[in-house]
């Protein structure tokens, strides 16, 4: 079963996950490193264990889970549709 995706929701995806990487960057080191930069440097900047790919992530599944619960409430708030 194949999803139809535009070019343009991908290239958004890809931009919002892109502006929320520097946020990963110092959210790795300020949390999984707490500011101990040449063990972060040591790491490939934290890229080596689970727990600190964990802490990348974390700023991007921040916004999508803001940008569901939004969407969410901007759905129930709107008027019914007789579908």
């Amino acid at each position: 079963m194949k999803i139809p995706i535009s070019k343009r929701t991908a290239a958004k995806e890809w931009l919002i996950f892109l502006g929320t990487l520097p946020f990963g960057c110092l959210f790795t080191y300020w949390i999984g490193y707490r500011g101990d930069f040449d063990n972060f440097w040591n790491n490939v900047f934290g890229l080596r264990d689970i727990e600190t790919l964990i802490l990348w992530a974390t700023p991007y599944l921040a916004v999508n889970f803001l940008r569901i619960t939004f969407g969410a409430i901007q759905l129930l708030l709107s008027p019914n549709d007789s579908n």
